[in-house]
């Protein structure tokens, strides 16, 4: 049999001739954006998307450009689509949408692309699409018979028919003689002759069914189970004819925890014959190819085995080779070989050598290095080979993503602040009020000039500028009351200063070059830098929409690295600013969440809950930086050196595997479960 819900898979896997439209692409921005439906979200998503990439200062200008062409060649083929597609997306008539779905198909050169990607199942294929014409017409027909062919439908109602056939509606094909495994029903071989046969199923309830009496019909209850009964016996008697070398009764044990009655068509059938059992020593037959290499690569050295591979072409010897890798990764993951990551060493190839001296005199950034250090084959994957699994758009609406924008909002706040010398903890409630206001009135032009067209962006607009227009139902309010009752004596003084090659707010700030230690060069953003000029020290702030802040234990076995860097960066920055050194202080991690108990300014405290002066916390401070520096070279040098092994952390599961795109191909779970 074969279902219509294949035919989906046909039509995707290169069954239709679009010529110009990048498929993968579409899907991929479908994905990201969240997309799932309708032309009018496309091109409105793709808008906002574009409108907040030019917000995105945490790509490089080289990433922005290749993602605004994604974005605008998945735009350009919407339309592209769209155009094809108007002759069946109108209102139609049952006879001009058949006549239009059928040109469709020849336009799509379908027929052709049936027989070249066929692979060996040109009948399949090509009945597959006549038959559902003819059922279309069929069914469609009827209902023109019904409401009359004049009346026009929408493209949603002839989709809906499309779904319910797929759903019911099969054929078979016509049988080869002598060739092959038919699978069909007990009432359909009638007449028709194997050699082996296999008849599986034979429990009550499956064979015989059970008896479904129609209610609504009258006659005698007991009569029609009779004859229902009758019919099955038939049915068992029809199949114990149509075998000429061997019979087969499968009856299963149990259905999960059920146990299951064998038919008593069998029972019956045991008291005139003698019906061996298939002993133990079956199991052991080898009954596909795909069998045959399992039991190979399970017993190598077995000359049945190796005869019967010789006979089927297999290539023993490769098989073998693959098979002694594989127990080779198992048993020891991390052996420096070719196959368990160790690329460069072992591979004699001048080629990827100069590839990755290439990639390392490029900037590097602390979140990459957090990649390595969790998983060193995911960074090799996603950072070295660039793969990005094509994802399938989400029913769930997620919501649009700005906060790249709220970020440039602060970034102007502060900057005017900053300029005027305001002390925001110190304000009385007149100024407090005068800068709420300058706050606000950034914040509304910014994104009104946005022109955001997805109904995601109403929400989020919503929780910067305030819920239902009341500005205290707010994350700015929230963030202006934070400001408000904060009472220490440092002062918020830059503000999403890059380090290293990245696109500035302002023009006129001085460039900072990225962060060196030995060869590896760093880049960065940081949120936030609050000084005491009196005291000559300085915080971290770094500002979070979403994600959990670092443990203690993250920053200590050196798989969280940003706020660290950011320490070091800024003691940079602030010394090619001041000419002078400040003494980096306190690390925090701002979190802009609308929640009450989430938002606000979060200290990680590197001494954990020992109660220390600032002395030693200034000290404790520089042991961090001077191990963080020789963590950071630790990882830039096995990258050098080529080494992307598996991780290596106890909690890889929960640290990076769960979620990990890479996981299929990594082979995690053969390797460490």
């Amino acid at each position: 049999d074969f279902y219509y819900t294949d035919i989906a898979r046909v039509l995707t896997n290169g069954f239709l001739e679009l010529k110009n439209i990048d498929l993968n692409n579409l899907l991929s921005v479908a994905a990201e954006l969240k997309i799932t439906y309708g032309q009018a979200n496309w091109s409105n998503f793709i808008k906002d998307a574009l409108i907040l990439l030019e917000f995105n200062n945490e790509l490089l200008d080289s990433e922005k450009e290749q993602k605004k062409r994604r974005l605008n060649k998945a735009d350009e083929d919407i339309a592209k689509l769209n155009d094809l597609l108007k002759p069946i997306r109108k209102k139609n008539t049952i006879d001009d949408f058949l006549n239009n779905f059928k040109k469709l198909l020849l336009q799509l050169k379908l027929p052709c692309k049936l027989l070249d990607n066929s692979f060996g199942k040109e009948e399949e294929y090509i009945k597959s699409v006549t038959v559902l014409l003819q059922t279309l017409t069929e069914v469609l027909s009827l209902i023109k018979k019904e409401e009359g062919e004049d009346k026009k439908y929408s493209i949603n109602y002839y989709i809906e028919q499309l779904r319910t056939i797929s759903n019911w509606a099969r054929f078979n094909v016509k049988e080869k003689s002598d060739y092959g495994v038919l699978v069909t029903s007990v009432n359909e071989i009638r007449g028709l002759n194997f050699d082996y046969l296999f008849l599986g199923g034979m429990c009550d309830g499956d064979f015989p069914t059970k008896y479904s009496p129609e209610i609504f019909f009258s006659g005698s209850f007991q009569k029609k189970e009779l004859i229902h009964q009758t019919e099955e016996r038939y049915h068992f008697y029809q199949a114990l004819t149509s075998w000429k070398k061997q019979l087969y009764l499968l009856i299963p044990m149990s259905d999960g925890d059920s146990e299951l009655v064998a038919s008593t068509f069998v029972k019956d059938l045991e008291k005139l014959i003698v019906i061996p059992k298939i002993d133990s020593a079956f199991r052991n037959v080898i009954y596909s190819k795909e069998e045959l290499l399992i039991e190979l690569g399970t017993s190598p050295n077995n000359t049945v085995l190796q005869k019967a591979a010789a006979k089927h072409n297999i290539d023993l010897d490769k098989l073998l080779r693959s098979n002694k890798i594989g127990l080779t990764r198992k048993s020891d993951p991390f052996e420096e070989n070719i196959y368990n990551g160790f690329i460069k060493d072992n591979s004699n190839n001048e080629k990827i050598e100069d590839y990755i001296a290439a990639l390392l005199t490029k900037e590097l950034s602390s979140s990459q290095l957090e990649i390595f250090a969790k998983c060193p084959f995911k960074y090799f994957s996603e950072k070295i080979l660039k793969l990005k699994p094509i994802e399938e758009p989400k029913e769930e609406a997620e919501p649009i993503e700005l906060g790249n924008v709220l970020h440039s909002i602060l970034y102007e706040f502060y900057s005017i602040v900053r300029d005027r010398n305001v002390e925001i903890n110190k304000t009385d409630a007149k100024e407090f009020e005068e800068i709420k206001e300058l706050l606000f009135n950034i914040a509304e032009e910014k994104i009104n000039k946005l022109h955001l067209h997805s109904p995601l962006a109403f929400f989020e607009k919503e929780k910067i500028l305030g819920i239902d227009g009341i500005r205290e139902n707010s994350i700015l309010y929230k963030f202006l009351l934070e400001e408000k009752n904060n009472s220490d004596s440092f002062i918020p003084t830059l503000f999403e200063y890059p380090f290293g090659n990245f696109s500035r707010e302002n023009n006129d700030e001085e460039k900072i070059p990225p962060l060196k230690i030995d060869e590896l060069k760093l880049r960065g953003k940081i949120d936030r830098i609050d000084i005491d000029e009196n005291n000559k020290m300085f915080n971290i702030l770094d500002y979070k929409l979403r994600g959990k802040k670092p443990t203690l234990s993250e920053i200590n076995r050196g798989i969280s690295l940003q706020l660290l860097v950011y320490l070091i960066a800024g003691k940079h920055i602030i010394k090619l600013l001041k000419k002078e050194d400040f003494q980096a202080y306190k690390m925090f991690i701002y979190s802009l969440k609308y929640k009450n108990d989430e938002f606000g300014a979060k200290q990680i405290k590197l001494e954990g809950r020992k109660k220390l002066s600032d002395e030693d916390i200034i000290k404790l401070n520089e042991e961090y930086m001077e191990a963080t520096e020789k963590i950071l070279l630790e990882y830039y040098n096995k990258i050098k050196e080529g080494k992307f092994n598996l991780s290596e952390l106890e909690d890889k599961e929960a640290q990076v595997c769960r979620y990990c795109d890479f996981r299929s191909f990594c082979r995690f779970q053969e390797v460490f479960e």
